[in-house]
């Protein structure tokens, strides 16, 4: 099984762990049911995996370290209940890093290996603390979003010198001013 994606159900109960055992695994989806519990560690532990869809489900806990996808992975978790802190090793091997509208807490990390990041998206949140200057170093960024925390201090003038958007065609982002919602399509 290479694709799995059961998206868009009412499905319940955990995640279950053996789904990270499926040797040949690129793609999961599983967004849009109500699975509840923890993010089973075998999921971040899976070396074919090209994206992971888990986002606007009922999940909870803390979010697994470090991804060891042989590819830049995809990871979509908003919308869910996750808490905690973000893990400092999380960015290793992924290209997208959705995090909106959870409960996660603390300072943005000082991201261990950063260099496949391209976008990085943390609105919605309980995050605290300053805008860590070690953000300025994301070669590739060209989306990022800290909307909605508890951030303080200033902005880093350093912000200047990201690539942010700049010859970054893939990427679209789009704010509707009558819902005042955002929405991002890559």
């Amino acid at each position: 099984l290479a694709i799995l994606d059961i998206s868009n159900n009412s499905l319940s109960g955990v995640i279950p762990s053996w789904i990270g055992e499926l040797q040949i695994l690129t793609l999961l989806l599983l967004s849009n049911n109500s699975l509840e519990g923890e993010i089973p560690i075998s999921l971040f532990n899976t070396s074919t995996l090209n994206l992971l869809d888990l986002s606007a489900n009922k999940l909870s806990g803390e979010i697994p370290s470090h991804v060891k996808s042989s590819n830049p992975l995809v990871l979509l978790l908003q919308d869910n209940n996750l808490s905690g802190a973000i893990p400092d090793d999380l960015l290793m091997n992924v290209s997208v890093l959705d995090l909106i509208n959870n409960r996660l807490s603390g300072n943005i990390p000082e991201f261990i290996d950063t260099k496949s990041i391209g976008i990085l998206l943390l609105r919605g949140n309980n995050l605290t603390g300053r805008i860590p200057h070690q953000l300025c170093g994301l070669s590739n960024i060209h989306l990022l979003d800290l909307a909605k925390n508890r951030l303080n201090g200033s902005i880093p003038s350093c912000l200047s010198n990201t690539s942010l958007g700049l010859g970054k065609e893939d990427a679209f982002y789009s704010f509707d001013l009558a819902s005042e919602e955002t929405s991002y399509n890559f």
